[in-house]
């Protein structure tokens, strides 16, 4: 399973760069994942993403090029197609579970893993 802490994630979009933008973004009723230079979409696409300063970037998909920029507070992507992502921010003590994701892409693109997948669940830190 890939999991990511929010605290973690939460860090990291308050940083400088692409750090910014990583994290588990909804759009709809689909999740998306932003990490490193990529992103990796619930049907099982991946793009890979350009930084264009510390708020926006840009990415090739089907050979359009789209540009993103988040707001000051971190929590909405805002693309140029008018597309608007919103930040799933996990409460306190929680981890993010990307193992949704990992089951949507191996049914690959248009399959459905079924409802029920969740993104925040109860940490599993060690003390």
């Amino acid at each position: 399973y890939w999991q990511v802490e929010c605290e973690s994630l939460r860090g990291r979009g308050q940083e400088g760069g692409q750090h910014r933008f990583e994290g588990v973004w909804k759009h709809g009723s689909k999740r998306n994942v932003i990490t490193g230079s990529a992103i990796f979409w619930e049907d099982g696409l991946v793009t890979q993403v350009e930084a264009a300063g510390q708020h926006r970037f840009s990415m090739l998909l089907d050979g359009d090029v789209y540009r993103a920029h988040i707001e000051p507070e971190g929590e909405r992507l805002i693309w140029s197609d008018g597309d608007v992502w919103t930040r799933v921010v996990c409460l306190p003590g929680q981890e993010q579970s990307l193992q949704a994701l990992e089951v949507l892409k191996s049914h690959g693109a248009g399959g459905s893993a079924g409802p029920g997948l969740e993104v925040c669940r109860p940490g599993t830190a060690s003390p």
